[in-house]
């Protein structure tokens, strides 16, 4: 029977172990990240099944709040393919048919610029 070139060294099979074990763990981290934020947007989805029943869908309310830090997370296109729009209270601006979006920044993360 012939032998594959792959395993005639007991090198080979060593970093293909390491390689394997390498990629599991980064695939744990992807899961780890992943699971971050589905426990972000669960957050979210309880904050809104919570609230929809004090909604006021025909109209509008203006609540004035002390003046609050932001970072800009961009466009409606751009904020779902970062993690600031799951974990950070999201804000929108409307400026004409501009619309912007902006991650409130918590009192622990201002406390630390």
């Amino acid at each position: 029977m012939k032998q594959s070139g792959i395993f005639r060294t007991p090198k080979i099979p060593d970093e293909a172990l390491q390689r394997l074990k390498e990629r599991s763990a980064a695939i744990h981290e992807q899961w780890e990240e992943m699971m971050r934020i589905d426990h972000a947007i669960l957050r979210k989805i309880q904050f809104i099944e919570d609230s929809k029943d004090e909604i006021d869908y025909e109209g509008f309310r203006i609540v004035e709040y002390p003046e609050r830090k932001y970072i800009s997370i961009g466009t409606e296109t751009e904020i779902y393919a970062g993690e600031s729009f799951y974990f950070y209270p999201t804000l929108v601006f409307y400026e004409g048919t501009k619309k912007e979006f902006g991650a409130l920044l918590t009192d622990e993360i201002q406390k630390k610029m």
